[in-house]
Order: C-alpha cells, then sequence, then structure tokens
C-alpha cells in the first residue's frame, strides 16, 4: 500500500517548508561539521582511553592481618577460573558488597548444548567458593550465598 501525501487546501505544505529551510541553512553553512566530529570523536576516545576502572574495595584477611581488594580482581580471577569449566562460561560476575564485605555472589554462565546443568553448577560453584576463600580468606561468604543462572545455551565452545 502506497502512502500517498494529502495536499493543503491552501498549496502549502509546512513540513516542507522547514525541511527546505534546513536544507538552506546546512548549504549556507561556512564551517566543517565532519571535521568538527572527527576532533570531538578523537578527544572523547583519548579520554575513554584515558579513564581508569575504579573498583568496590573488599576486606579480605591474610595471615599478616587485614587488607583490601577490589572487585575488579575478584570477577578478573573468577572469570579466569570458570571459563570452560563443566562445559560452561561465565557471561557476567556480580559480586555483592557491603560495608566492604563480600556478601555473594550473581553469575551468569552460557553452556554448551547437552551440558549436565546440575553437575555444571555443582562443579562452578565449588570453584567459585574456593577462589573467593583463596582471595578472601576467613571473609569469603558461604557458598550458599553464590547463585548461578544460566542465561545462554551454546552448540559448540566457539560461540
Amino acid at each position: 500500500m502506497a502512502l500517498e501525501t494529502l495536499p493543503y487546501e491552501d498549496g502549502n505544505d509546512p513540513g516542507n517548508d522547514v525541511v527546505l529551510r534546513a536544507a538552506r541553512e546546512l548549504r549556507e553553512s561556512d564551517t566543517d561539521i565532519d571535521s568538527q566530529w572527527l576532533e570531538i570523536t578523537d578527544r572523547v576516545i583519548a579520554r575513554v582511553r584515558a579513564t581508569t576502572r575504579h573498583g568496590i574495595p573488599i576486606r579480605a584477611e591474610s595471615m599478616r592481618g587485614a587488607l583490601y581488594v577490589t572487585d575488579l580482581v575478584v570477577r578478573h580471577t573468577l572469570r579466569d577460573a570458570l571459563e570452560g569449566l563443566g562445559g560452561t562460561a561465565p557471561l557476567r560476575i556480580d559480586v555483592g558488597v557491603d560495608e566492604a564485605r563480600c556478601t555473594g555472589l550473581n553469575i551468569e554462565l552460557s553452556a554448551l548444548y547437552l551440558t549436565d546443568l546440575r553437575q555444571a553448577a555443582k562443579e562452578v560453584r565449588t570453584a567459585a567458593h574456593s577462589v573467593l576463600t583463596e582471595i578472601l580468606g576467613d571473609l569469603a561468604p558461604p557458598r550458599a550465598t553464590i547463585t548461578l543462572h544460566f542465561g545462554d545455551v551454546t552448540p559448540d565452545a566457539n560461540d
């Protein structure tokens, strides 16, 4: 079905005037808009690259006493430990923190098709708790505070 424009009774289309005026102003503009956008883009990219990532401090316990690690360290270590474990791969890892104490984990995983999800969940939860205990010592939260969600199923390991 083709759309037809309805002519106005007086023959003037107010929308047409706006388009014509905008086109005229763009043609008459003496600034090079494209080069300005390129300059702005380069500055934004440079600032983003120069920005450091700030993590949330998490209290840990070591043989020498208390220390703090960031949630970035915890998530990175967990991602490395969980990659490919039990036919799964971590998609997202959220670390719960309250008053600088780790309160638990929420891990979203993808799994290979036909993976035994119960067995995979058991392996992932055990490995995740082991990593938390290794990093946080006695201040690691209980294993029961690690929740898993399977958010994707892939046909093979390369997806």
